[in-house]
């Protein structure tokens, strides 16, 4: 594990408890783009997993799934997961990632909004958890495209 940063007292941080740790640019302009800086520096690793600062507290084993989805599914590129939201509260709360999927539980889009609307509230809601992981060169190649802010 490499732990991506732009501050040197989290580089510090992990480099006291044995971690690996690398001081990204001042260019980069979020997260997604320091993990990207530092995945074109690994071309021997095959697998990027991105969790985002905020999502400090998930089980490891969730990534041991994401992995495994990914590796059984040839078709996929990314893998995130997801969670069923039950909270009318939560869901409301543009603070929480909402995530509309098919019928396949693959992702179609992700809001900040309440979303899916459901005028008999029978559709499932899910919460997004801030985890993402990737085929390598599939995360630089999007990661580095021009309208990747637009």
């Amino acid at each position: 594990m490499i732990v991506a940063t732009d501050h040197p007292d989290i580089l510090q941080a992990v480099e006291s408890f044995g971690g690996v740790a690398q001081m990204t640019s001042s260019t980069c302009e979020c997260g997604t783009d320091r993990v990207a800086e530092v995945a074109k520096m690994y071309p021997e690793y095959d697998l990027v997993i991105n969790v985002q600062e905020d999502q400090v507290e998930f089980s490891p084993s969730a990534l041991d799934d994401l992995i495994l989805s990914l590796e059984h599914d040839s078709l996929a590129s990314m893998a995130t997961p997801i969670q069923l939201l039950q909270d009318e509260e939560a869901f409301n709360n543009p603070n929480v990632v909402k995530v509309v999927c098919d019928q396949d539980l693959n992702a179609l889009y992700f809001n900040r909004s309440p979303i899916p609307y459901s005028r008999s509230n029978q559709s499932p809601w899910f919460k997004h958890i801030d985890v993402y992981t990737f085929w390598r060169d599939f995360f630089i190649s999007i990661c580095f495209l021009e309208s990747h802010y637009t």
